[in-house]
């Protein structure tokens, strides 16, 4: 219930692939790695979830805008998306205090170059 940055890495492989962050955008109100994940990353709304966009390009899902300018996958896949995270993915945690949280994704993303990072171009 803290802020922090993840890693998900790829279970077949190992390979690390994306790196995020739960901090929120005020620091008054700021929000928990269990809130980014149980909100957006496990909910089946691509729109809310850069995790879920790179997992649609992984496996070949297309995304569009949708009528507000947010790129999304199409409902009937996201079920599709929830699956590939729960057998294909892990995720490993790190709190970290609000004001460091940004600094600390930047610089776990320069630093280990994770492949969906760095290869996918999502909003």
């Amino acid at each position: 219930d803290s802020p922090g940055i993840y890693v998900v890495i790829k279970k077949d492989d190992s390979s690390l692939v994306y790196i995020g962050q739960a901090r929120g955008k005020v620091k008054t109100k700021p929000r928990s790695l269990r809130d980014r994940f149980v909100k957006d990353h496990f909910k089946k709304r691509s729109r809310g979830s850069a995790l879920r966009r790179h997992v649609a390009i992984e496996i070949g899902v297309p995304l569009f805008r949708d009528k507000s300018g947010h790129l999304a996958a199409d409902p009937k896949h996201e079920d599709s998306l929830s699956d590939f995270i729960d057998t294909k993915l892990c995720m490993s945690f790190m709190t970290g205090d609000w004001d460091y949280v940004k600094g600390m994704e930047e610089d776990a993303i320069r630093e280990l170059n994770p492949l969906w990072n760095v290869q996918h171009s999502v909003d």
